[in-house]
């Protein structure tokens, strides 16, 4: 199973430090201070992912209202429970994604009249495909920043800052 040491490309020193960050997040945990255990947990991912860190991850993100990466990573890893044949594991990642569906603050790029096809849509510095344009796309609370540009027209950016409401917030 895989629970830590999935990195193949991880060192020794990379598994130990991965380990005592995830220890030290769980402790974090455990005493109600989410806000310092999310960086652990993330930093122990990095070093040596794992779908137990990923688990973990998530209900972090879930404790500091990051809901839309808690859902997300729920999903990861109940994907990659399947594959691995980790039926409870599936369950409960999938049952902890359901439960955040209806909480989910939401993010619709509206692009009226798009008046030439080389036009680059931006979310937070990631392009936002043709496909997504109208689309609501679950976002953790603050400040996203959307950026339009194409050649031979000015850039066009916002930003916005989205609450955590379970609504769904436009920008065109």
């Amino acid at each position: 199973t895989c629970g830590h040491s999935c990195n193949s490309t991880s060192t020794p020193a990379d598994r130990a430090a991965a380990q005592a960050l995830f220890d030290q997040g769980r402790e974090l945990m455990a005493t109600g201070r989410a806000k310092e255990a999310c960086p652990r947990f993330e930093e122990s991912q990095r070093l040596d992912s794992g779908l137990g860190t990923q688990y973990h991850l998530a209900t972090c993100y879930e404790a500091v209202d990051r809901l839309a990466s808690a859902h997300t990573l729920f999903l990861e890893v109940a994907a990659q429970a399947r594959i691995l044949g980790q039926a409870r594991r599936e369950e409960l990642a999938r049952k902890r994604a359901l439960a955040l569906t209806a909480r989910l603050t939401k993010l619709t790029i509206e692009v009226p009249h798009a008046q030439t096809t080389e036009l680059i849509v931006e979310r937070d510095g990631s392009a936002v495909g043709r496909a997504q344009w109208g689309l609501p796309v679950p976002v953790d609370p603050g400040v996203h920043r959307v950026r339009a540009s194409a050649a031979g027209w000015s850039t066009w950016a916002v930003e916005i800052d989205v609450p955590n409401d379970a609504e769904v917030h436009t920008v065109s």
